[in-house]
């Protein structure tokens, strides 16, 4: 799945190893699930194939296509080894991953989120990586933009190989801009730049929006606003203390705050976009997503001329500068080993093909990914669903002007970011819905979040 869709959901993956592994051991029996204990050895012409499982998430249908080619590629390379997909929903995926291993079957090879990354390493779910992936030609990190070399780090250690990265960026809608009479805001635009073009785009009457409020919602983008105004997020920067609660988070919420009931330039809470009145039908002119968001707009293209209606014209831009600084949120996962894994040659063989070009351009051309290499025929691949022209500008602008200017900042969470994330969203919606006052209600939330950092302290 490419990343912006990506699950969020909190889990409770920090209660002490032990403890979940008796509550494992209870529901597991003498059993593992069905269809996912270890697969016997398969001879295949007399010669005897190693079974081999990767453990991934989504849709069966639309997943089992790109990991058919994947089990093929893969084969075809490694042909002692037979490869077992196994693909669950992604509510149930973390929680699967979980029992398996407290079962002491882990998949071979699984997909770890970046969400996940912290609470999985500090409780002794992964393998350290790091001896093999610096010694590989196959996925050696120097290969991969510098965010994405970070994505698979944590306290100074490899825990995985790169997948599924991606950055946050904004974009714009050109019509919108023109008939507003604005140029296209240039790469060093600032928040004062937003709020000015945004409040001159509204035409609240033609159901036209300026821009749409990412903050309020919580979560990933509520943290690149607040450190593009603070230089920290929700933690101070040593992660000892909880800091939303300080005058620059409060300047930022004033700023989204004011933009929503002030100048009136985006939607209410209380008002929800349908699909003929959203960004992708061309009533918004400034909003941020994920770089992957180009494959919406190319459908939404589609969508538009199968009705015989045309397209509205857009383009890119990086995250609008804030007293702080300029920077662009990115987060990427990663393919993992267990720390209980009874064969961990044989599953580095996996977990390293994974991270090799063959298999990147694999992925990129089923569209489960973008290319986290700076390698221009596969930024082509990626791209050519648009026109020739279009493809190329945006292959530029996002190798030089994105990845290639250090403005993309891989962001790790930290283990209690879950359970953090919903204290933050339920302050959030009442400062943004009820009008309560933000520098309470973030008063309020910092002092629920240090009462999770005490208790953690307690746990160590």
């Amino acid at each position: 799945m490419i990343i912006g869709t990506t699950p969020n959901t909190p889990s409770a993956l920090r209660p002490p190893l032990r403890l979940l592994a008796r509550v494992a051991a209870i529901l597991l029996g003498v059993t593992i699930i069905a269809g996912l204990a270890v697969t016997p050895a398969t001879v295949v012409k007399g010669a005897t194939r190693i079974p081999l499982t990767l453990a991934t998430y989504g849709d069966p249908v639309l997943e089992g296509e790109v990991f058919k080619d994947i089990k093929a590629a893969f084969e075809k390379q490694y042909p002692q080894y037979e490869l077992k997909i196994q693909i669950t929903p992604y509510g149930e995926y973390p929680s699967k991953v979980l029992t398996l291993f407290l079962g002491g079957q882990p998949p071979d090879v699984f997909q770890t989120w970046a969400q996940y990354k912290p609470s999985w390493v500090q409780n002794g779910m992964l393998m350290d990586l790091t001896k093999r992936v610096e010694s590989s030609s196959v996925a050696n990190l120097s290969q991969f933009i510098p965010p994405a070399q970070e994505s698979v780090r944590y306290q100074g250690k490899i825990w995985g190989t790169p997948f599924d990265f991606s950055a946050m960026i904004w974009f714009a809608n050109l019509d919108l801009l023109d008939e507003a009479g604005l140029p296209v805001p240039p790469m060093n635009w600032t928040v004062d730049d937003l709020e000015k073009a945004a409040t001159k785009i509204t035409r609240p009457e033609a159901g036209v929006w300026g821009t749409m409020n990412p903050v309020f919602w919580g979560g990933l983008n509520n943290l690149q606003w607040t450190y593009n105004y603070t230089g920290h997020y929700w933690l101070t920067n040593d992660g000892r203390d909880v800091a939303v609660d300080d005058a620059g988070t409060a300047k930022m919420l004033r700023f989204w705050y004011n933009l929503v009931w002030n100048h009136k330039a985006a939607p209410p809470p209380t008002l929800t976009l349908t699909a003929e009145r959203n960004e992708w039908a061309g009533y918004v002119g400034l909003w941020e997503g994920w770089l992957s968001y180009f494959q919406r707009l190319n459908a939404a293209l589609e969508q538009r001329q199968a009705k015989g209606q045309s397209m509205f014209r857009w383009t890119v831009l990086p995250f609008p500068a804030g007293p702080y600084g300029q920077f662009d949120f990115a987060q990427g996962h990663m393919w993992s080993i267990a720390a209980n894994n009874l064969h961990p040659d044989d599953a580095w063989k996996l977990c390293e093909w994974l991270a090799s070009r063959e298999a990147e351009e694999i992925f990129i051309k089923h569209r489960r990914v973008q290319p986290m290499r700076p390698d221009a025929r596969l930024w082509e691949l990626w791209l050519n669903f648009l026109p020739a022209k279009q493809a190329q500008t945006l292959q530029v602008w996002i190798l030089k002007n994105l990845y290639g200017a250090g403005i993309v900042r891989n962001f790790n969470y930290w283990p209690t970011y879950n359970e953090m994330a919903g204290i933050m969203g339920a302050h959030l919606y009442s400062i943004i819905a009820d009008h309560k006052p933000i520098e309470n209600e973030m008063k309020a939330a910092a002092d629920e979040m240090r009462k999770i950092l005490a208790r953690e302290a307690k746990r160590k």
